[in-house]
């Protein structure tokens, strides 16, 4: 999923969705890039973290990383999902 050019609300609504989405359809690995915004410190990733540990999505995730450079390095994150 990519939130770029989302607002603040827009991006996390559609973070939660994407998540629940992808719990609902046996997904354990999913990319989300968030962006670097201007000098690495955009909205979207500054707050992503507190949106995953937020108490609907943090019992989905069982981790959370950088993507690799060929992914989107530190504008990108890897969410590996619980298994239901």
């Amino acid at each position: 999923m990519d939130l770029h050019g989302f607002n603040e609300v827009e991006a996390k609504n559609l973070l939660e969705d994407f998540i629940n989405q992808s719990v609902e359809s046996d997904k354990r690995l999913i990319l989300v890039v968030t962006g670097k915004g201007q000098k690495g410190e955009g909205v979207i990733k500054k707050n992503i973290v507190s949106w995953l540990n937020t108490k609907d999505l943090r019992n989905k995730i069982l981790a959370v990383n950088y993507a690799s450079n060929k992914h989107g390095g530190s504008g990108a994150l890897y969410i590996l999902l619980r298994k239901f």
